[in-house]
């Protein structure tokens, strides 16, 4: 099947038809040799935009069949290499691939594999009711993961896959979802690239030729037109972001030092890892779009921790009571307490455990600690320049880069100061936001600032349900009012705008675009 470009419609991604499922079922019996009165039942279990995953039941197995529109040719053969390549170099329980086709055919003209069905039970639904010794338990083999994924080295930073000539694991360019998106130059970016300083240069670079593209041909903003002059000004504001950390590269990276890389599962969250009544990991999921990264890339915490910093238990009596509107097993599940609640200790308890995670590292691999805080600085960088690519604002640059003393360390005097970039796991919660701001160290375990009065009970978040490890915890605040529909509601035309056009997902670049599709909207 050749790719066609109207996948995406309006920067929103589109399936052209949807998978028979008699064409699904057709597959798994011949791939499965099933007889033909042998039970191959195909049930619809999860979708999303790229993706939709189909629950296949058998007399005697369960399978899983994830089918995939064909964003990026070599997306489902480097996702099977990955997974191949971690059961064969490490004990990480990874589910079988029993079969798939990187492109598809005329049975099921899309891209598909068929796996076996992941044992155990999903961590989100038993994270909540578990204490923390057995959360203690998890993190420790979450530690493992990574101590193994580690260990296996290479010479180069992209994705894996094999070898056309002989079958041996490779490491070719990265994969990408909008790898053929119209307009993007991905194979520039996406290497394989040999050292840190041409990988983020080459991806700083592409982001530079699209502001330009984008700004020369965005409309001249009339008098009073909010909308255009606030893009107009992000747009600016963005490429003086790119054109401090540009000519400031050579100094943080050698641009000839080859590196020795490793994978990194930068999508480890509490849907992703499934355990059993011990509380030990029986699956790890998702090993699409990985790639061998630098180790101070690496280096970085699983997404399951990664949260706002939290010094104090948040104390019930401080929330409300569980939402009305909420389902009866989601009431159940939130013994009596709102999802604030729930969020808040969520930080709390990630903050602790991070730093047992840094220890148990340590203990793995003596020296990691040290190389994590030494290498801090080189993942803010790493996270600005996403913020760049994907959309978004985490601080202006500057001031920030002219602070770095070569060291690796992220510089300290107004390190709290929220025009700086920081990481999440740095950034104090909101109900403690106005502590005294002295050395928060969530990796050393020191915290020096004073206490104050709570302030949790005059806070009314406005929030989406979060799990544990989830990453998008701002809290939308009203301090000290009660939650109205003009809260809730009373956005104005272009904050209803910008967020629409920042929610474009996994885009590498599509927040730029968006600014001159979404002005034509708003003129149309």
């Amino acid at each position: 099947m050749s790719f066609v470009k109207d996948f995406w419609e309006d920067d929103q991604i589109v399936w052209p038809q949807e998978p028979d499922t008699s064409s699904i079922e057709r597959i798994c019996r011949q791939r499965l040799a099933l007889l033909s009165d042998a039970t191959c039942s195909v049930s619809l279990m999860a979708e999303g935009s790229r993706n939709k995953v189909y629950n296949i039941n058998t007399d005697d197995l369960a399978y899983v069949m994830r089918v995939c529109l064909p964003l990026d040719p070599l997306k489902v053969s480097g996702e099977v290499a990955t997974m191949e390549f971690v059961r064969q170099k490490t004990t990480i329980p990874v589910p079988s691939v029993v079969a798939f086709d990187p492109s598809g055919g005329e049975e099921l003209p899309f891209p598909w594999i068929l796996m076996d069905f992941a044992k155990g039970t999903a961590l989100r639904r038993p994270w909540r009711h578990m204490g923390m010794d057995r959360k203690r338990k998890i993190v420790t083999q979450l530690a493992d993961i990574q101590s193994q994924l580690a260990r296996v080295q290479f010479s180069a930073i992209g994705g894996i896959q094999r070898s056309e000539v002989n079958g041996d694991f490779v490491i070719g360019r990265a994969t990408n979802e909008d790898y053929r998106r119209p307009g993007y130059n991905f194979p520039a970016i996406l290497g394989p690239q040999f050292c840190s300083h041409d990988w983020v240069q080459v991806r700083l670079a592409e982001v530079a030729r699209l502001l330009d593209e984008t700004i020369s041909g965005f409309p001249t903003a009339e008098a009073g037109d909010v909308v255009a002059q606030h893009f107009a000004k992000e747009l600016a504001r963005d490429k003086t972001q790119v054109e401090a950390i540009l000519p400031f590269l050579p100094g943080c990276y050698s641009p000839s030092l080859p590196e020795s890389t490793s994978l990194y599962h930068w999508d480890l969250h509490a849907d992703n890892i499934f355990i059993d009544d011990n509380d030990t990991i029986t699956a790890v999921l998702d090993w699409e779009l990985l790639i061998a990264v630098p180790e101070w890339s690496a280096m970085e915490f699983p997404k399951f921790l990664r949260t706002k910093h939290r010094k104090r238990a948040p104390v019930r009596e401080d929330y409300g009571e569980v939402e009305d509107w909420l389902e009866e097993e989601e009431k159940s599940d939130a013994m009596g307490c709102n999802r604030s609640y729930w969020k808040a200790q969520g930080e709390w308890e990630a903050t602790q455990l991070r730093t047992f995670y840094l220890a148990e590292m340590d203990r793995m691999s003596p020296g990691w600690a040290d190389r994590h805080r030494a290498t801090k600085f080189h993942r803010v960088l790493e996270q600005q320049i996403l913020f760049l690519e994907y959309g978004g604002w985490n601080g202006d640059v500057r001031g920030w880069l002219e602070a770095y003393q070569g060291d690796g360390q992220v510089p300290k005097e107004g390190r709290m100061d929220s025009k700086w970039p920081t990481l999440q796991e740095d950034t104090p919660c909101d109900a403690e936001l106005y502590d005294d701001e002295s050395d928060v160290d969530d990796e050393a375990g020191i915290d020096d600032r004073s206490e104050h009065d709570r302030e949790n009970a005059s806070f009314v978040p406005v929030v989406e349900e979060m799990g544990p490890g989830e990453t998008d915890c701002t809290e939308k605040t009203v301090v000290g009012q009660p939650r109205t529909e003009e809260t809730v509601e009373g956005k104005d035309e272009w904050e209803r705008i910008s967020e629409k056009t920042r929610s474009g997902g996994s885009s590498g670049f599509q927040f730029i675009k968006s600014f001159f599709n979404f002005y034509f909207y708003l003129s149309d």
